[in-house]
């Protein structure tokens, strides 16, 4: 006997499923069943993507970059150590202007990520990725270096 015989089923059509929470507001990202039906079947078209920033020798260096309003941080690698933070608004990259490495980031510091690539770890894979998001598609990052280099961050946009 089939197993849908034995059980009545739900649809899936009034189901929500939360995808993460969003930065600024704290309240959930979520969308309907039938919306991740179509993220799977799309992901496998997906392609990663790199961006590369190059940065120069000096201390707390702000900067604005336009990427997808969501996407999947996978890695980052650095040719020279390096201090990287990522931020959904500029408001947020400012209050956390004077933080320093330690203590390490909180909830309510409002950061994306801070990475911090040091000499013969100058890679870092997200394990699990996580997922970035900023709504109108405009990140702030903040860069931290004694030397000049160049930063490679690779990801999955949405």
């Amino acid at each position: 006997m089939k197993l849908e015989n034995m059980v009545s089923l739900p649809s899936l059509a009034d189901t929500t499923i939360i995808m993460g929470y969003d930065p600024n507001t704290g309240y959930p990202i979520s969308i309907s069943a039938n919306e991740f039906k179509a993220y799977l079947e799309n992901l496998n078209s997906l392609t990663q993507t790199t961006l590369q920033i190059n940065f120069v020798s000096g201390n707390a260096q702000q900067f604005s970059i336009a990427l997808p309003n969501v996407f999947e941080f996978l890695q980052i690698s650095a040719t020279n150590p390096v201090r990287f933070r990522l931020y959904s608004t500029q408001a947020y990259q400012i209050a956390d202007a004077s933080r320093g490495v330690t203590p390490n980031a909180t909830k309510a510091d409002n950061i994306i990520c801070d990475i911090n690539l040091i000499a013969g770890e100058l890679t870092q894979i997200g394990n699990p990725p996580f997922t970035c998001f900023s709504s109108n598609g405009t990140y702030y990052y903040t860069i931290d270096s004694t030397n000049n280099g160049t930063i490679t961050i690779t990801y999955l946009p949405f």
